[in-house]
């Protein structure tokens, strides 16, 4: 719905003054249908705003007039942003994100269509001295910045992040040889902030455009890009571009803006709009965004051939089998009678970005040998979690980038002695069938005789419980399925192994499209929160 109330507004841009006005006043009334459920207000007009006086109204009533008649130059408003994650071009050519949300919501509080455009920092800036922009919502208010634009209170909130080419030298390294070389927009608050934070003098680079900045960084003329967290959009392209939080944290709080005295009324009424819940209408719309920008952020790094795989799949689910003992990564709870677990989340997420959905086709009592037959025989397209190794090389395709990173370690009681590793031989093992904890513990102990095959971590676990065995080969993270999810005190990591393994989705050798979409689409996903 909100699109067509921005396809009312872009084509009311090219008619005449009532056809547009009518259509808006149309797309309106669908709007306060649509929004009338929300549990906050929702301005569908100026005039319903608390506190909105008489001469702001007869302002509005005389500048809308103005723009309808044709003498203030043109019928719409003009809003300029930089391209970002907020204001970026969409696969019809059209502009998509917050800013053109926001600019259908100004458009039908205001009966005059707010057209949101794409310009760089410094033409920005210049466009909003001349007249060509007449708003922006790309400026932090300040002090300083209110003696020269009429500004609202904060429309929305960034974080500061730098980018850097990926694989870049480590920034310590390179300063412990000479001071760094940090680029800005020139006359942006980021520049403030990031340098009244720094500890250690940088040299800093004042920049207009962000083509600049990513041919600076290419050829090493600076280290990194500093800027609000939405900027990083404006570097997709290359494809190339790490973007990190800086550290600490700070925020950018921007606000709609304008330098035309004209247009400070509407200044005035958007800031009571803010005041009266208007604000959290427009954290609602953020958040919508945001989730609608990484959708499209994965689908312009796909192929073709994976376009057509995604569009061919349709609403047919894709088969993955699922350990119903894998705690935390995929697991069957019992009690809530769920599937639950990280892998689950991850390919929830996964499933909002691509379209795809996925179907499991086993029970809560297939053991984990049955579930890797079922991914030999594609049966299953992919699983939760595959640990890569040396002997399944060849047999199975992996992610790109592993969703969570543990140590094998040794499991044992409390009450157990803790072993150096020469002693391991001395203790009776317990070993998961068809596990890689199974082929790197035979890798690391060649000559162990005293070991006992289960065909599940919960009946080695049981064993542990009885006494039957010694220690259990798995992880550290391993030590949670005893004491979260069998909810056994008692247990410890007897030993931790310096050594990593990776937690990743599995797929059949048949399933290398898949597997390729799913990597990009689980870049774009928070695995680290999810995995915590």
């Amino acid at each position: 719905m909100f699109l067509v109330v921005f396809f009312f507004i872009i084509m009311g841009c090219a008619k005449g003054p009532q056809e547009a006005r009518g259509e808006l006043i149309a797309a309106r009334g669908e709007l306060i249908a649509a929004l009338q459920r929300q549990e906050y207000p929702v301005y569908t007009s100026y005039r319903d705003i608390p506190g909105v006086t008489p001469e702001e109204i007869a302002a509005i009533e005389a500048l809308w007039t103005r723009m309808t008649t044709g003498s203030a130059g043109r019928n719409y408003f003009v809003y300029a942003m930089n391209p970002s994650s907020e204001a970026y071009y969409n696969d019809n050519g059209g502009i998509s994100g917050f800013s053109a949300r926001f600019c259908d919501w100004l458009s039908t509080l205001f009966g005059i269509p707010f057209k949101p455009a794409l310009y760089e920092w410094g033409d920005l800036v210049d466009g909003l001295a001349s007249g060509e922009v007449d708003f922006s919502g790309e400026l932090t208010a300040t002090d300083e910045r209110r003696e020269k634009y009429f500004m609202t209170e904060a429309i929305a909130e960034r974080s500061i992040r730098y980018m850097r080419i990926t694989g870049s030298e480590d920034l310590a390294r390179i300063a412990k040889n000479r001071p760094l070389r940090y680029a800005f927009l020139e006359g942006t608050t980021t520049y403030t902030m990031v340098m009244s934070a720094l500890k250690d003098p940088v040299e800093p680079v004042l920049i207009n455009d962000y083509d600049t900045a990513y041919r600076m960084l290419k050829d090493d003329s600076i280290d990194a890009f500093f800027d609000e967290s939405n900027a990083a959009a404006a570097f997709d392209q290359y494809h190339d571009v790490t973007a990190t939080d800086f550290i600490p944290f700070l925020y950018s709080q921007v606000s709609l803006t304008t330098q035309n005295s004209d247009f400070a009324p509407i200044i005035s009424i958007v800031d009571k709009a803010l005041e009266n819940g208007g604000d959290r209408h427009l954290l609602n719309l953020y958040n919508q965004e945001q989730s609608g920008y990484l959708q499209h952020k994965f689908f312009i790094q796909l192929t073709e051939e994976e376009k057509v795989y995604i569009s061919n799949r349709g609403a047919s689910p894709i088969p993955i089998a699922m350990e119903y003992d894998n705690y935390p990564a995929s697991f069957y709870n019992p009690r809530e009678k769920e599937w639950q677990g990280i892998a689950i989340d991850i390919l929830a997420e996964i499933e909002k970005l691509t379209g795809l959905s996925f179907k499991r086709i086993n029970n809560e009592h297939t053991e984990w040998p049955e579930i890797l037959n079922m991914l030999e025989r594609n049966e299953a397209a992919l699983i939760p979690e595959l640990i890569p190794s040396e002997e399944r090389q060849g047999f199975f395709l992996w992610t790109d980038e592993p969703y969570q990173r543990d140590n094998y370690a040794l499991l044992s009681s409390i009450n157990f002695k803790d072993l150096n590793t020469n002693e391991v031989r001395f203790a009776k093992v317990a070993l998961i069938e068809d596990s890689a904890y199974a082929e790197v513990f035979r890798q690391w102990f060649p000559n162990h005789r005293n070991t006992v095959t289960f065909p599940s971590n919960l009946e080695a676990f049981d064993a542990l419980i009885k006494g039957e065995v010694d220690l259990v080969m798995a992880t550290h993270t391993q030590l949670l399925a005893i004491t979260n999810y069998l909810e056994m005190p008692g247990f410890k990591a007897n030993i931790i192994f310096n050594h990593t393994y990776e937690s990743s989705f599995g797929f059949n050798t048949n399933e290398r499209i898949l597997c390729s979409i799913m990597s990009k689409a689980q870049r774009l996903v928070d695995t680290n929160t999810i995995s915590e």
